[in-house]
């Protein structure tokens, strides 16, 4: 029998360290080992206990949950989840976060009674057992390797554009963010193509991811509304909680953005959205799998490169969870696989 998965809970609001501990034992396999106020006390405890997975509160007294994360970065590393109100504030902040270094976040349940309480607990505990699996050594190297990656943001420039391509296609889940602002700020304001993302994230924030990586880009980014056209120099992001697929009309590439009524996994689908994208562009699209836990996205681009796409899947040399990228390497769906950093250069030299 393998060891229960420890985790320390951060908040400063006792009410919640007690409904965040209850959700995570309550199927066996998790254990709480410890809690902490604020995120001075955390450093103490995550010292203490050497826990395999922290949950941060983004907003506490004395020492933030930012600031918490650099310091847990920097001393230990651990895979660390951020647990953050949907408010500006909150969500702005949790965009840094995980641009910095933690693997993936969740919204704070407003009460212990809530009509969506069951899916974020399904939501939690999926998140803390993916992120139990990447080890500390292979979390810091990561980081140091995307920090690398962002002071090299003009490589855009030195390619000559082939045009031959309408739209990429890029879908990422858990440590989604960070691959994001290594790719995106990559990208010079004339390339010839408009990039659609689909990243698994909460309702509610990725509407601040899109605002995160405009700051950081020379390509406008925002986040994708229904009736949009997709236009050179512009990324949309797939709105959380709802789904979007791709059509082409009148020669243009419009994205739908709707409520589905099928019962899938996840929202946005990744798998939903690269198909689209196979039946719109064919072989005028470039498709790209990064970072996250499962497989939504495997069959969507497999889809891709059936319809004569160019398809391109992280390695697990940096991704922070080999899952999607591996069962769509398994299936046949990548043309090639390479670091992110390679993604990036591969990228602009096909388009």
């Amino acid at each position: 029998m393998r060891d229960k998965i420890r985790v320390v809970v951060v908040d400063d609001s006792a009410f919640m360290r007690l409904v965040l501990a209850k959700m995570l034992e309550s199927e066996g396999d998790i254990s709480v080992v410890g809690t902490a106020k604020d995120g001075q006390e955390a450093l103490d405890v995550v010292q203490s206990v050497q826990p395999d997975v922290v949950t941060l509160d983004v907003e506490m007294p004395r020492m933030d949950g930012l600031q918490c994360l650099v310091e847990l970065l920097n001393r230990y590393p651990l895979p660390v989840i951020m647990v953050s109100s949907v408010t500006t504030k909150g969500a702005s902040t949790t965009m840094k976060a995980l641009e910095i270094g933690a693997v993936d976040c969740i919204p704070k349940p407003a009460s212990f009674i809530s009509f969506d309480m069951p899916e974020l607990k399904e939501e939690l505990l999926q998140k803390v057992r993916a992120a139990a699996a990447i080890s500390p050594d292979r979390l810091a190297r990561m980081i140091r390797q995307r920090r690398q990656s962002w002071d090299n943001r003009a490589w855009g420039d030195q390619f000559r554009w082939t045009r031959r391509f309408d739209l990429v296609a890029i879908g990422c889940s858990t440590g989604g963010p960070a691959a994001l602002h290594a790719i995106l700020p990559t990208f010079p304001a004339e390339v010839p193509v408009g990039v659609l993302v689909a990243q698994h994230m909460p309702a509610g924030f990725t509407e601040f991811l899109a605002n995160n990586l405009a700051a950081r880009c020379r390509i406008k980014v925002r986040e994708a509304r229904d009736g949009d056209v997709v236009r050179s120099g512009e990324a949309l992001i797939a709105p959380a909680g709802r789904q979007t697929v791709l059509q082409r009309r009148n020669g243009k590439l419009v994205v739908t953005v709707f409520d589905s009524k099928e019962r899938l996994s996840h929202r946005p689908c990744i798998d939903l959205t690269l198909r689209s994208v196979a039946e719109a562009c064919g072989s005028r699209a470039v498709g790209v799998l990064l970072t996250g836990m499962g497989e939504d996205g495997a069959r969507g681009l497999l889809a891709m490169r059936n319809a004569g796409a160019v398809t391109l899947v992280e390695s697990e040399d940096t991704a922070v969870v080999y899952g999607i990228p591996r069962v769509a390497k398994e299936l046949g769906a990548a043309c090639r696989q390479l670091p992110l950093a390679d993604i990036a250069r591969e990228t602009l030299a096909i388009i």
